[in-house]
């Protein structure tokens, strides 16, 4: 059973989804507000960023900006839950076809596609979830929601075979999420670095000492670097 409590009600309790027109318009602003804060996060900094700012910049007035995020944190955390929608909506997809390994490196890049050349952003992120408590109580939520789901596309892979079954999925799960923040983490301070060739290299490395014997992902002519 996917685990997807957060996943259903983005923007930290506003829902984002619509059918109707009314209903598409409200998710349509609510992007842009979150948009065009993350913009300013990235340019200024999480701490030098106001509402007053955002609200400008989103062309949306305070009452519109509040009636979707009650705080200048809760943008922060629906940052986050966006990134945990691309976990859980990898966890619920079922593929006969395709290797857990190739849906794993699927859901990686996908987290790191929209930002991926945004170093600064990353580093806005990163600093306002460690450095805030409410954030880090709340990233501390996310992440275990994340493995939680994570942990079901291992447990697949042991399922079938490719992966070996004598570590616990959820200890799997716990082991890609920290290659994965540790790389994204490093890489943001590095401006010579593909993130997502880095990314990729690390769950291959990772892969490389879970995969059941003889289940080993063949290496490409030429390798990675």
């Amino acid at each position: 059973m996917v685990i997807n409590m957060a996943a259903r009600r983005t923007f930290s309790g506003t829902s984002i989804a619509g059918t109707d027109r009314r209903g598409r318009r409200r998710a349509q602003t609510g992007r842009r507000i979150l948009a065009s804060a993350l913009r300013l996060f990235a340019e200024r900094g999480y701490p030098d960023t106001t509402i007053d700012a955002i609200t400008e910049a989103a062309d949306v007035g305070k009452g519109t900006f509040f009636n979707y995020f009650p705080t200048k944190e809760h943008l922060v955390m629906a940052f986050g839950e966006l990134q945990l929608s691309k976990v859980v909506a990898a966890a619920a997809s079922k593929s006969s076809e395709q290797s857990v390994h190739d849906r794993i490196i699927r859901l990686v890049q996908s987290i790191i596609s929209e930002w991926r050349g945004n170093q600064r952003l990353w580093r806005a992120m990163f600093g306002a979830m460690l450095s805030n408590e409410i954030l880090s109580r709340k990233f501390a939520e996310l992440l275990a929601l994340g493995r939680r789901n994570v942990a079901l596309l291992f447990r697949e892979g042991q399922r079938r075979g490719e992966i070996r079954g004598d570590i616990p999925p959820l200890v799997l799960a716990r082991m890609l999420q920290q290659s994965m923040l540790g790389a994204q983490l490093v890489w943001s301070s590095h401006s010579d670095l593909d993130l997502a060739r880095w990314v990729e290299q690390s769950v291959d490395l990772l892969w490389s000492g879970v995969a059941a014997p003889r289940r080993l992902r063949p290496r490409t002519a030429g390798g990675r670097g």
